[in-house]
């Protein structure tokens, strides 16, 4: 980790695997300014291949703190791939990815469930106010022994929707300059 940028490497063994299956590389880098850049690597250490893999992001940004929680909204924009939550008070909080998302949800926290009977995200475009979670899925694919995959994403909050779709802007310029 340098000054700015946190590296974090985990491994998941799902059950009943003798050894782990993949491994996240994530990167993550904020300095002084409202943008997070998050880099998100999946790559097979198994011996063998990897089939349908997905990636999955979930935020719960809570616009307006605790006594604010079930007045929130979020929609999602399908043409810009940005997903955005907000509420009465002038804070926003969005995200946006590169590859776009296959698959995107606005759900209450607790609903948000994916498991062996529903492995994918619902498209909700929008919802509010109450209290809502964002997620974002990528469906990685199969992936050979020693392939990785890489999603990047764009993090920023501001007081008004043109400036955090300028933020997620002045975000990918950062992104190309600070992660390489």
């Amino acid at each position: 980790m340098d000054d700015k940028t946190l590296r974090i490497a985990l491994r998941h063994l799902p059950r009943g695997y003798p050894h782990p299956v993949l491994q996240f590389d994530i990167e993550v880098w904020s300095y002084n300014v409202p943008i997070m850049l998050i880099r998100h690597s999946t790559t097979n250490i198994w011996r063998r291949k990897l089939k349908d893999v997905r990636l999955f992001n979930i935020m719960d940004f809570d616009i307006g703190g605790p006594k604010s929680y079930k007045d929130d909204f979020g929609k999602y924009d399908s043409q810009a791939g940005i997903i955005t939550i907000y509420d009465n008070n002038p804070l926003y909080a969005a995200m946006t990815s590169r590859p776009s998302p296959d698959k995107w949800d606005i759900q209450p926290p607790a609903k948000i469930k994916l498991d062996d009977s529903r492995r994918d995200l619902k498209n909700t475009d929008s919802l509010g106010p109450k209290d809502v979670a964002a997620a974002l899925q990528w469906n990685l694919g199969d992936l050979k022994h020693k392939e990785t995959k890489t999603v990047e994403m764009v993090l920023a909050a501001a007081t008004s929707e043109e400036e955090v779709i300028h933020l997620l802007k002045r975000g990918w310029e950062l992104f190309d300059k600070k992660m390489q």
